[in-house]
Order: C-alpha cells, then structure tokens, then sequence
C-alpha cells in the first residue's frame, strides 16, 4: 500500500488489467514500471527519465539498483530459448489425482552444491506427493553460502521437515488421520546421519539454530528420513537442468501426465 500510495504521488497510474503495471508521462518521455514483491522493473525510451525516476525511489525508500535486463548476453538469451522450449513442450502437461490412490504423505529433498557461478550459493528442492502426485513443490536459492556437500543438503532437510509437519496437520484436519511417521527421502547419506546424530558437531556448529529442527522431529518420531538413490530423487527436477531422457522419466514418476 505504501508502494502503491508512492507511486501514485510520483505520477504514476495503475493499469485497470494488471495492478502492478504502471505507467507515467507520454511519448518518449513515458516510463513502464512493473512491481513483483519488492522488486522493480523499470523501462523507457528516455535513459535520463529513468534515471530522475531512480532518483525519487532512492530519495523515498532504501534501495539497491542491480541493473536486472539492460545489458543482455548470450548467456541470456540460451537461459529464455530453455525456458521457451520448457513451457512449449508442457503445455499439455498436469497433475492428476485419484480418490482411489494411496493417501501418504511423502517428502523428497534435494540440493545441488555452490550451483550459483556468481555467490555459490546452492538451489533447494523440495517437493511432497500424496496419492503419488505433487501437492505442494519449492525450488529455492539458500540464504548462506553451503562449507559442504552435507551441509547443502542438511539445510533443505529441515526446510522440508517445517513444510511436512504443517502438511500433516492440514491433512488431519481435512482428510483424517495421517500415519505417524511422514518419510523424507534424502539422496546424501551425511546429511541424513547428520540429522540423526547430534555428534557430528564439528560440521554442523556454525549452522543456525533453526537447522538442528529436524532433529526434534526425528527423535520425536514425526519424521523419518531415508536414503534414495539419486538417479530417484524426484526433487532433482527442481534444482538443475537435466538431460531430455531423465527430466521425462523424472516427470512421469512424480506424477504429471499429458491432460489433453
């Protein structure tokens, strides 16, 4: 609200067909300005508009300009050709769900190691099945910076934990009883003896607090973590490209079909 209130004051209108499009001034002169979350788009045809308008933000509000599209290699364009080719050969593709089907809940966590070139930071994958379809999926960049393998996987780990005890809970409230244990298969053996035993203290003391909560679940029964092997990991699909034959088998076995 208060984005929008600024915005307003700064002479910009709200398009009627998108709330978080803007635009101000006409002609040359005319800015476009697309909001997501905390985050700016701005474009023009006039470079020192843009500038008098990164002015005013900057005046107004505490802000970082990381420059986001005006300077494109071809290390961009490949990344937008993978993306056009992924959305136009899923575009039949969906979930489905029977009421005959299994009603377990399942957990998969995944993560690759420093995958960012820029910060090496690794991307999380997590993804829950019931009745052997996704219900619930988060691809995610980590906030600190992994010291090992074990621990890339580690921090996911008890992401996935928070997210399958608020699961449970939803679904006892909505379809019954669950089982009492909801299993989570991890493809990194340190990282599940690390969420077992608290003795590994020399790789894990430097992690935050909140990491050590899969822990509590584990020794209270609520979560059980397993190993798969990682050619099974079916959160691996949210965490990296893969070739064409293991992103279909992946996609089949988490269950989406072509819907047409």
């Amino acid at each position: 609200m208060k984005l929008d209130h600024t915005l307003k004051e700064l002479g910009f209108t709200s398009s009627p067909s998108e709330h978080v499009m803007y635009e101000r001034g006409q002609g040359r002169s005319r800015l476009l300005l697309g909001v997501y979350v905390n985050d700016l788009i701005v474009t023009g045809a006039d470079a020192e508009e843009i500038t008098r308008f990164k002015k005013e933000m900057l005046e107004r509000f505490r802000m970082s300009d990381l420059g986001f599209m005006e300077a494109p290699t071809t290390e961009h364009l490949a990344a937008v050709k993978h993306l056009l080719r992924y959305f136009v050969g899923m575009r039949s593709y969906g979930c489905r769900y029977s009421k005959d089907s299994d009603q377990e809940l399942i957990g998969f966590s995944d993560s690759d190691m420093a995958g960012d070139m820029d910060d090496r930071k690794s991307t999380i994958g997590v993804l829950f099945s019931l009745g052997g379809s996704p219900i619930t999926w988060q691809s995610q960049k980590q906030k600190t910076v992994a010291l090992s393998s074990c621990e890339a996987e580690y921090i996911p780990a008890t992401s996935t934990a928070c997210q399958g005890t608020w699961l449970r809970r939803l679904l006892e409230d909505m379809i019954g009883k669950q089982s009492d244990t909801t299993t989570i298969y991890i493809d990194n053996k340190s990282a599940i003896q690390l969420c077992k035993n608290p003795v590994f203290h020399d790789r894990s003391k430097h992690n935050e607090v909140r990491y050590h909560f899969i822990r509590e679940c584990v020794e209270s029964k609520k979560i059980c973590v397993k190993h798969i092997r990682t050619e099974e990991q079916l959160a691996d699909i949210l965490i990296k490209p893969l070739g064409r034959t293991h992103f279909q088998e992946l996609r089949a076995r988490i269950g989406m079909v072509d819907v047409k």
